[in-house]
Order: C-alpha cells, then structure tokens, then sequence
C-alpha cells in the first residue's frame, strides 16, 4: 500500500488494518496499531512499518495504550454468537437428544422462539431435522466438471446442495448422510440439465436455490452471487460492503457454510494479502476454478 492510503487508513482508525501495519511517531519515539484511540500526530512526524518487529529495530516503542506488540484478540460479534448456538442445536438434534433439552444445551432462553425462526435457517421444523429431514423429498444429479463431479440436490423449492469432489457415488453417500431419513432419489432430465449448465458456466447461471441459514449468512451468500466471473473480493470487502467492517472472521465462516458450491460463488473470496485461504470443497478446487474464471474474461 501506498504511504497515503496508510495515512488515510490510520487516521479514519480502521481495525481491519490491525496486523497489517503500524505506525511511528517521531516526536514520542512510540508505534501503534491504525486503530489506536490515542490524538492522531501531524502527517510530517509519522513513518509506517510492516510489521512491530521494524518499528521497534528503528528505535520505537511500543504504545502503551493499544498494545500493537500484543496478539488481538477479535471478540465474536452477534451474528457469531447466534451462528455457534445454532450449530451446537443442530449437532444436539443429530444426536438424537430432545428438542427442548438441545435449546437449553446450545445456549438458547426460549423453545418458543428458537421454533418460531427454525424454519428459516433449518429448513424444517426442528423435529423433521432430529428425524434425518424424514418427509422431505430431495432429487439430485451429477455431471462433470473442471474441477471433477459437481453434485447438484434440490427439493421442490430449488437447489438445496452443490458439491464438489471427484467421487460420484462419494458424493451421494454425502448427501444421503446429511439427509439420513430423507427420499432421495436421482433426478431428471430437466435436472441434469440443471447441473451440466452450473458446471459448464462455473455457476455463472441463475438456477433457484433453497438455501437456509442465519441472516447474516445469507447477506454474504447474496453479496457472493454479485461477484462478476472474473473478479475477486476479498473477506474485509465483503465485510464493508455488508457495513460490518470488522466482522471478517465471520464473513469467512458464511463462506465456510456455504451449502452449494459455484452457485454461490465464495471461491472468488481471497484473503487481503491475495492468498487463497481455505475452501470448503479443497484448495485445489479452488485455484482450478480461479485459473477458469480467469481464462473467461
């Protein structure tokens, strides 16, 4: 980055710049983190450094204040907390515990609203989960693509599933362990289509999902569909855009739960730095599909 872009990241105090840099003052010998709380120094007595190590080998300190040489700690945000409570719910129910028990278990005050949003972010009533999704009929088909077998699932409503690998009937065991009680069944021709179309276009088609998740993991997941074939975001603008800039941890864990692979596109989210981070379906997976998209503009 430049020097200026530095001085502008210092002094708006953005946080997601915390680790990426620091910044010295001259005329108190003391380096701090971008988002210190201390007055911000006249422009001629400040210089920028990569990292703490630099800034202390130049002679400065670190600020007593914001602690820049100290590890950060990023506390979770709500839609974090909300997220970790509804995974340890849905773990409770696979286990086969009772409904009222994993509400309590996974840290939820009250059945009653945990029931009246469940059908939201499960799909289903909690009971029908517990059950393996027992009533629900979902058809799937697999077709070849760049980066293997594409897996394709939907209910009636639209998509509801998209893997990625290299094994069809490893992806159709997967399937039928995620839905244990489900009736699943292989698709038709329309739907094969359907599949062949997304991995033919990298998930560049508009094919209807039947998706679930928190509020907040839908927001990313629709700022994912956004990204043009081609382009990269990466995690900290998602987060701007979503107008929670320091939530970049979560919006890598949105990316992380994404449930249908190239549909919603989280392989073209990167870290800051360009480096690839993870990705649900294989790192591997994810430069082929990158290289792709990049042949294609």
């Amino acid at each position: 980055m430049k020097d200026s872009e530095l001085w502008e990241a210092m002094t708006r105090r953005d946080s997601l710049f915390d680790g990426q840099f620091v910044f010295a003052v001259r005329t108190t010998g003391i380096y701090c983190r971008p988002s210190c709380p201390s007055k911000r120094p006249k422009r001629e007595n400040v210089e920028f450094f990569a990292n703490t190590t630099e800034a202390t080998a130049a002679g400065y300190r670190a600020c007593l204040r914001c602690k820049p040489d100290a590890p950060k700690l990023v506390p979770p945000n709500r839609a974090e907390k909300l997220a970790l409570k509804r995974e340890r719910f849905k773990a409770a129910l696979r286990a086969g515990g009772n409904v009222t028990d994993a509400v309590y278990d996974a840290g939820f005050g009250s059945p009653s609203r945990v029931y009246e949003s469940a059908q939201e972010w499960l799909g289903m009533t909690p009971g029908q989960y517990q059950r393996g999704g027992e009533g629900l009929r979902i058809r799937y088909a697999v077709a070849k693509c760049i980066a293997g077998r594409l897996l394709l699932a939907a209910t009636d409503k639209g998509v509801c599933a998209a893997a990625l690998g290299d094994d069809r009937d490893r992806l159709i065991s997967g399937l039928r362990d995620e839905y244990p009680r489900a009736t699943i069944e292989a698709g038709d021709a329309s739907l094969k289509a359907w599949a062949e179309e997304a991995a033919r276009t990298l998930g560049n088609c508009r094919l209807p999902l039947d998706v679930t998740g928190t509020p907040f993991q839908l927001a990313v997941w629709r700022e994912l569909r956004g990204i043009p074939r081609g382009e990269r975001r990466t995690y900290s603008q998602i987060a701007v855009r979503l107008g929670q800039p320091a939530a970049v941890r979560a919006v890598a864990n949105a990316c992380a739960k994404n449930p249908v692979a190239l549909l919603i596109p989280c392989h073209r989210v990167v870290r800051q730095d360009g480096s690839l981070a993870g990705y649900r379906w294989g790192a591997a997976r994810k430069r082929i599909l990158l290289d792709a998209d990049a042949l294609s503009i």
